[in-house]
């Protein structure tokens, strides 16, 4: 388990590098003196993917104090595999007679920096990365601060000098210094507030946009991930830029070295480091309908390189389908599966870069990214960098956006939903049928909705479906009856996903021109045995008479539009307007996975069902 200690983790800087290191999935200790936003700030780490956030208050001038949160990190995780040491404080004045204020900073920029990294060396035992976090301040001049800048300067020259120390070497450690243009912390902010000379002074520099904290721990990550750099300083420049800096200037910055943006270690490859040697996946190593009997978890290499163009992400979160059985028995792959085995199962995840080859185009270690690939159940997966979808947030509500939501959104789109009124959704509490419900709803249609549970109508009702037809227990209704007596004209686009008596009712109750959308058949047979032959009589006679169609989708057909219909799903998403049902079950780690998808098929999940992956068991 890779582990990490953030000093001033609360704010600024090290709450973006605490943000990072949580979507790599780390287990943190967030230092910060300030309580309320140290325990923030490792409540959201966990929720970003971290194995495990805790909280330490600390003064990082107490070096008692630093040692026992030092020791303590040691204790719980066995282990440090990286220390950020990024407390500080500026604010100091124009004037020349503050000393208290001067020696304040010198201690907490300097003193405690070198405090922290020399707790960091004692604590990592066999490789490890500590990361100083200085300024730009560190390479050339800033009269508005002199003891800031000497603080930095300071840090910076001691990262020099202890990375040829020989217990660095003998321990394989990297020590880096980080040197950050303006960034959007409260610090520079209150400081831009204070004095108008500050504010445009800053403004200048950056050309009106601050770096964001969430592109310094993104670049933090991938200096992480370098293991050429050692000793440097890092600076990252306006626009998010990373170079490394070899002599300090006295004068504004001009021809650095730029530093790629893909850490390459040779011409053609990147070694992989600080990943696991193996990690585990789901195979299908016999075909069956029955998903238990078909699967194994089995451990696969992790390569050594990334090849050119792809990336490695670790996986968050794995989606479950209807059509996972069908995929395990061999549907998807006809006469050639039997061939094929053993081969990944799973069709979605949502992780984050965790490793990247060279290439343009491929995105910074720790962006969370979307999957809809074969082999989504595994710990990792090497991928090709262009066929990844980048998201906002990875999180088990992405993955809900994946498969069911773009089957919901494209299939709408192909069925020509806006020149229609009336919309049946069948299975409409389920991963995609809750999709459908509220996209035909965003589009002013009327929506009616089946379902067999009181518990999925009250979600229908709170998902705003006009009609709800429960079709099982007390309450039954149904469908066919309640569509002749209410809809005499018949429904204009059905949404279907459940086939058999379903598909037979929307058939008979179609509107003139309607059309019945076939997106699949989690009621077209047993789970065990798999889908039976259809037979519907006269449904050649009543599409005629009504000049009514039926259509199927299936949606990697339809992978042009993927990303346009993804980036409208998190946008209604992140307004409000749309809302993403999950199961409550609680799915972890790949054991689990088996019985997810027996869950989906048993008629009780309500939503979309998702395995986490972020807190994976130790078991086999």
């Amino acid at each position: 388990m890779r582990s990490a200690i953030v000093t001033g983790g609360g704010k600024g800087i090290g709450k973006g590098c605490v943000r990072a290191l949580a979507r790599s999935g780390y287990a943190i200790t967030v230092v910060d003196l300030d309580r309320v936003a140290g325990e923030e700030a490792a409540r959201e780490a966990k929720a970003l993917g971290a194995r495990e956030a805790v909280f330490e208050d600390c003064d990082v001038r107490d070096a008692e104090r630093l040692a026992q949160v030092f020791e303590g990190h040691v204790r719980m995780w066995g282990g440090l595999d990286v220390a950020i040491c990024n407390a500080g404080i500026g604010g100091e004045t124009a004037s020349l007679a503050d000393s208290k204020k001067w020696k304040e900073i010198i201690e907490i920029n300097l003193q405690s920096q070198m405090e922290g990294a020399r707790l960091a060396v004692r604590s990592m035992q066999g490789s490890g990365s500590i990361i100083l976090v200085a300024s730009f301040g560190a390479v050339y001049p800033m009269p508005f601060a002199p003891a800031y800048a000497a603080s930095k300067a300071g840090a910076l020259h001691f990262v020099r000098s202890l990375a040829a120390h020989s217990e660095v070497k003998r321990r394989n450690l990297r020590v880096l210094a980080l040197c950050p243009s303006y960034v959007e912390t409260p610090m520079v902010l209150k400081g831009m507030a204070a004095d108008a000379a500050f504010k445009r002074h800053v403004l200048e520099v950056t050309k009106g946009k601050l770096i964001g904290i969430d592109a310094v721990g993104e670049l933090t990550l991938q200096a992480l991930a370098d293991p050429k750099l050692h000793g440097q300083a890092l600076l990252i420049a306006p626009g998010s830029r990373l170079f490394t800096v070899k002599q300090p200037r006295l004068s504004p910055y001009v021809a650095p070295a730029k530093v790629s943006e893909v850490a390459t270690a040779s011409e053609h490859s990147v070694p992989i480091a600080g990943l696991p040697k193996t990690f585990r996946a789901l195979k299908v190593v016999r075909l069956s309908d029955q998903f238990r009997d078909a699967v194994r978890i089995v451990m696969e290499p992790m390569p050594q390189v990334v090849p050119d163009g792809h990336v490695v992400v670790r996986r968050l979160f794995c989606g479950v389908n209807a059509s996972d059985s069908n995929f395990s028995a061999g549907r998807y792959f006809g006469k050639k599966a039997e061939k094929m085995l053993p081969f990944g199962a799973g069709f979605e995840c949502v992780g984050v870069v965790v490793a990247r080859g060279a290439g343009a185009a491929i995105p910074p270690l720790g962006s969370p990214v979307a999957t809809l690939e074969y082999g989504a159940f595994s710990e990792y997966g090497i991928l090709k960098a262009s066929r990844l979808i980048r998201l906002p947030e990875a999180s088990g509500e992405m993955v809900a956006l994946l498969t069911s939501g773009l089957t919901a959104s494209i299939a709408l789109e192909v069925a020509g939903m806006k020149r229609r009124k009336t919309v049946l959704v069948t299975a409409a509490a389920g991963g995609t049928g809750q999709f459908a419900v509220q996209l035909a709803k965003v589009a002013g249609k009327h929506v009616i909705a089946t379902c067999g549970t009181p518990e999925k109508a009250d979600l229908l009702r709170s998902l705003g479906a006009d009609r709800i037809v429960q079709y099982k227990g007390p309450q039954r209704e149904d469908l066919g009856k309640v569509l002749r007596r209410e809809y005499k004209r018949g429904v204009d686009l059905v949404y279907d996903g459940v086939g058999g008596q379903m598909f037979e009712n929307a058939v008979n109750n179609l509107a003139i021109g309607g059309k019945l959308l076939v997106i699949g058949q989690i009621g077209g047979g047993n789970y065990t045995t798999g889908w039976k032959p259809s037979m519907h009589k006269g449904v050649n006679e009543k599409l005629l008479w009504k000049s009514g169609s039926v259509e199927g989708f299936f949606l990697l057909h339809h992978a042009k539009r993927f990303s346009r219909h993804l980036q409208n799903l998190v946008s209604l998403y992140q307004s409000g307007q749309l809302k993403v049902a999950m199961d409550p079950t609680n799915f972890e780690g790949l054991e689990s996975v088996v019985g997810a998808v027996e869950h989906l098929h048993s008629g009780r999940s309500q939503g979309k069902v998702v395995v986490n992956l972020a807190r994976n068991n130790a078991s086999l």
